[in-house]
């Protein structure tokens, strides 16, 4: 049974090996690992550093130098706040053995849940010295344990997404014990060719320096490699999905004559400038194709991207379809629905406001009308993607500044209806050149 049970063990690939088994890992700081999404081996592996920081050797505060910027650590022994204004001043004073360090932090009110006496700091900062006393004023801190290795020579360190129970120190001791056991796991994606083409150093060694840089250059080699390998494979996934797009998926025809294009435009208390028109005719030519329509609208605020999109979603509704607008927050989604509101007053066209503030007791009725297609468009925000909301018809989806919501609540809403058509709208400058990579699947206006 022994035996079995090993060799079942040695099996599993180091990648997988749960991050509580690893050692220096007890439950207290596995539960902290599982709070930042790192369960395995593998996700520390994927966990990378924010930030890098460049770390000189630690002196005994009776060392420590005017006009130097020094590294030092020392226990709390005392705190004080003065909520004087308008800048109200934390200081707290350290003692390693050697001498006393003052540190003051200005608008350091927060300080006070942080900092406490018998607490150990690691500092960083440009040394003064007041009454005698040398004194740091808003330095870079840390909470370290006493049993924290004091840093003997400079070197340069990662900065991890760290949270109040697991530090960045702790979570690159851990990273650094046990990166050479999942390393031999990582492949090689491109020929030696290309990576020689492209000046992009292994795979491999882009894992080990983007954790254990010797220096700044180190970090930058192995960063440019992953983010490579991340917009590769984004353009591989975007071009298979562009390429499957038409095929086997079809879309509601949503016919457009020119009586129905005059009156839409009757609807307008303005005439439609000339890249406005032409918005307009491609979105027409994508609604009565038959194939669903996923086009990026691009425009400065102010430059009348709702119009263009108000005129798409009303076609959908004189085809009896529904229509989709989602925001990424609901004031942005309350101002869509006034504006709608006030486009389609005295008419037939029935609107209704999708948000996580909708009461309960409208709720259900809501969600009946909309499934049973007697809500003509809807606006919303995340609400809409929520599991209980069924589109009876759904033809046509709008989504503001979709890169704030994401591509996967973009297909989740997307999957209510039939392969609608849908129109993203963004006032963000994209270069053509940008947007079409990471838009790939998209066709732009």
């Amino acid at each position: 049974m022994t035996e079995l049970a090993d060799s079942k063990t040695s099996d599993v690939l180091p990648s997988a090996r749960p991050v509580a088994d690893l050692s220096g890992v007890g439950p207290a700081r596995a539960k902290a690992f599982d709070a930042l999404g790192v369960r395995t081996l593998g996700d520390l592996l994927e966990y990378f550093p924010r930030d890098y920081r460049f770390e000189s050797e630690e002196l005994p505060i009776a060392r420590l130098a005017a006009d130097q910027v020094s590294f030092a650590r020392g226990e709390v022994v005392a705190v004080n706040y003065t909520p004087s204004h308008p800048r109200p001043r934390f200081e707290a004073t350290l003692d390693d053995g050697t001498g006393k360090l003052a540190l003051v932090f200005w608008n350091g009110a927060y300080l006070r849940r942080q900092i406490h006496p018998g607490k150990i700091l690691r500092v960083q900062g440009k040394i003064g010295v007041r009454r005698g006393i040398p004194q740091m004023s808003n330095p870079k801190w840390a909470i370290v344990d006493e049993a924290t290795e004091r840093v003997s020579e400079s070197r340069f360190r990662p900065v991890y997404p760290a949270s109040v129970k697991l530090t960045s120190e702790q979570i690159g001791k851990v990273v650094a014990e046990h990166l050479g056991e999942v390393l031999p796991e990582v492949q090689e994606w491109f020929a030696p060719e290309l990576l020689w083409k492209r000046d992009l150093i292994a795979r491999r060694d882009a894992y080990r320096l983007i954790h254990l840089p010797a220096n700044e250059a180190d970090a930058k080699r192995a960063r440019r490699r992953l983010v490579f390998d991340e917009l590769m494979l984004m353009q591989l996934a975007l071009g298979i999905s562009k390429s499957l797009r038409g095929k086997g998926i079809t879309a509601p025809v949503l016919r457009i004559d020119k009586l129905l294009d005059e009156r839409i435009r009757k609807r307008f208390p303005f005439t439609l400038t000339h890249a406005q028109e032409s918005a307009v005719y491609e979105i027409a030519r994508d609604l009565q194709s038959g194939q669903p329509m996923n086009r990026l609208l691009q425009g400065d605020v102010g430059s009348g991207k709702t119009v263009v999109a108000l005129y798409a979603m009303l076609v959908a509704v004189a085809n009896k379809m529904q229509a989709a607008i989602l925001a990424p927050t609901e004031v942005l989604a309350e101002q869509h629905y006034l504006t709608l509101t006030r486009a389609m007053a005295n008419t037939s066209v029935s609107i209704e406001l999708f948000t996580h503030r909708t009461k309960k007791q409208s709720k259900g009725g809501l969600l009946q009308a909309l499934g049973d297609g007697k809500v003509h468009l809807a606006v919303g925000t995340q609400a809409l993607l929520n599991e209980d909301v069924e589109f009876a018809n759904l033809g046509l989806v709008v989504v503001d500044e979709q890169h704030k919501l994401g591509v996967r609540q973009r297909g989740t809403l997307k999957n209510k209806g039939m392969a609608p058509h849908y129109l993203i709208m963004t006032a963000t400058p994209i270069p053509r050149t940008l947007a079409l990579s990471y838009f790939a699947d998209f066709d732009v206006t």
